[in-house]
């Protein structure tokens, strides 16, 4: 799936013409088209909008990014289409490495455990957004 197809898919589940549901979420008939098509990537305030309006978690659209198998990746990067990426393992956890990752770039720590956690999930559904515009797919490795 991709993003243009979520959007679709909500405004069809809500039974709304592409007209009604573009003045629900206060953009023209025309730029939702150019979404749905996937001609143009909706920008983050739309997608915002999209989530407060017909109460859908931002990240269920997002995060429906199709994942893709190893071979396909190396293929890709074979090909001169991909860069591989690499990634350390680390004994923290995610929420320890945010934190140090916070305290490396001088961000006021004295955030409750709460809204450090609330901090960390909104930064990955905004750098997962990000990443997807600028062309990223997720990896996912085999498991074995």
């Amino acid at each position: 799936m991709n993003i243009g197809n979520e959007i679709k898919q909500i405004r069809l589940k809500e039974g709304l013409s592409q007209i009604e549901f573009s003045k629900k979420i206060e953009i023209s008939r025309n730029a939702l088209i150019n979404y749905e098509q996937n001609k143009r990537t909706p920008p983050i305030k739309v997608i915002k909008k999209i989530s407060q309006v017909f109460g859908i978690n931002i990240s269920y659209l997002i995060t429906t990014i199709p994942d893709m198998d190893i071979v396909s990746a190396e293929n890709l990067t074979s090909a001169g289409y991909a860069t591989p990426v690499s990634v350390s393992k680390s004994n923290l956890s995610e929420y320890e490495q945010f934190n140090s990752f916070l305290s490396a770039i001088n961000f006021p720590t004295n955030l409750s455990e709460e809204d450090t956690k609330m901090l960390l999930d909104k930064t990955k559904d905004f750098l997962s957004y990000e990443f997807f515009k600028l062309g990223y797919i997720p990896i996912v490795k085999d498991p074995k």
